[in-house]
């Protein structure tokens, strides 16, 4: 697996150095064809394994050693019977393993932000509660495996001790956004602060109970924005999407769009008339 990873990024230097916007594989693949690409993909496979081959294989046997020995220490089903215990940690950030006893957690991470210090006790917290490793999703949240289904309530606990134990992960108020023009030189709006604005409004503007009401009705919902049209945001398939454009009317300073008016008030708008 290892292995197999490294030629693909080691390809994608051959994409578009000179413009920026084109440095993406898609236009890679659309460039030298989809054959092209796989035979390049193996002759880069041959030259990984003759150089690092046995290090990856180690390092994957190790990664293995670590998942067989958490399962090892399975509590068994029976455990996972006493649902009280694990009523606290919301259902839509815990799902049940295929393993009998454990249960796979993810921690929301409020606009994909985290401390320096968040991030060391999550850490411990995967140490102390899963196998040591912390995955990264695609919602710019993080998973943690192999999870005692019976020690869910105590993690929740830990996470809220660090402020990350807010619900609602992966639904209305879960807003996915690129780091736009605060971080990217390819940006064209500021959609982080856009997402802010989203998530102060529909927490601000409802009590808990709405929110759970709205959660209730939609289930999972995401609303994702990019800022400009490379979509890193992922907009195109959210329930509700948005992306940066060029506007015609443009500031005087830097020509950039300066329409996102009411667009807080439009994911709620959307979200009730889908419920």
């Amino acid at each position: 697996m290892l292995a197999r990873a490294r030629p693909s990024w080691r390809l994608f230097r051959d994409g578009e150095r000179k413009n920026r916007k084109k440095n993406r594989l898609k236009f890679l693949i659309r460039a030298i064809g989809e054959k092209e690409l796989f035979r390049r993909l193996d002759v880069e496979l041959e030259r990984v394994l003759a150089e690092r081959g046995s290090p990856l294989r180690d390092e994957m046997a190790e990664l293995v050693r670590i998942v067989s020995r958490a399962r090892a220490a399975a509590p068994g089903a029976g455990h996972a019977a006493r649902r009280r215990s694990i009523l606290p940690l919301e259902a839509n950030q815990r799902r049940p393993q295929t393993q009998d006893g454990y249960h796979v957690a993810t921690i929301k991470l409020p606009l994909g932000d985290a401390s320096a210090e968040q991030l060391r006790s999550i850490a411990e917290l995967s140490r102390r509660f899963g196998n040591g490793t912390v995955r990264a999703t695609n919602q710019q949240n993080l998973v943690l495996r192999w999870v005692p289904s019976m020690r869910l309530y105590a993690l929740y606990r830990s996470l809220v001790e660090i402020g990350l134990g807010e619900a609602d992960a992966l639904c209305i108020t879960d807003v996915v956004s690129c780091p736009g023009t605060d971080y990217c030189s390819l940006a064209i709006t500021k959609s982080m602060g856009v997402a802010a604005r989203i998530r102060e409004y529909l927490e601000e503007s409802s009590t808990r109970q709405d929110v759970d009401d709205v959660i209730a009705r939609l289930g999972r919902f995401e609303i994702k924005i990019s800022g400009c049209p490379n979509a890193c945001g992922q907009h195109q398939v959210a329930d509700i999407g948005m992306t940066g454009s060029w506007s015609p009317a443009r500031t005087a300073s830097s020509g950039r769009t300066t329409r996102c008016v009411s667009a807080a008030a439009a994911a709620k708008r959307r979200a009730s008339e889908r419920g």
